[in-house]
């Protein structure tokens, strides 16, 4: 294989593409990966102890694609990076502590006034899990899991 300064120069501009891509992430709302911290990101790296409370939990009940809503508290010292819902299908008391794998399904919950709401839809017919899930400076937090029975 022949390496030409062109063939450098298009090497760089991708590794310069790629690094732009995947660097900070703070501006990727869809995103639901682990956040990770480099050095020029300016997120509070200190582990601050999190409570998070619910207002209006979930439903005992549910009716398969109909979206309920769900409210919760988080206090904390620390900076929150991210409020949503996380659900598990089935009885699983590790339900969204981790990264996308940790559960099925997750909606944003925009805090108002202190106050975060989501509302989700659970598709399928069966028992899940629900938890309100904080990111609060670099560690993840999750209230007491409420078990939706979908019919």
């Amino acid at each position: 294989m022949r390496i030409t300064r062109t063939t450098v120069f298009l090497a760089g501009v991708y590794a310069l593409a790629m690094t732009t891509a995947c660097g900070d992430d703070s501006h990727d709302t869809d995103s639901h990966d682990t956040h990770t911290h480099d050095t020029h990101d300016t997120h509070d790296t200190e582990s601050q102890p999190a409570t998070i409370e619910w207002t209006e939990p979930p439903p005992a009940s549910a009716m398969a694609g109909v979206e309920f809503t769900a409210s919760f508290t988080v206090e904390t010292e620390g900076e929150i990076h991210v409020t949503e819902l996380r659900a598990c299908m089935g009885e699983n008391h590790e339900c969204g502590l981790g990264d996308a794998s940790s559960f099925d399904v997750s909606v944003p919950a925009p805090d108002s006034d202190g106050v975060s709401t989501g509302a989700l839809t659970l598709t399928e017919a069966g028992t899940w899990t629900v938890v309100a899930y904080a990111h609060v400076g670099p560690d993840p937090f999750t209230s007491d899991h409420v078990l939706v029975t979908v019919q």
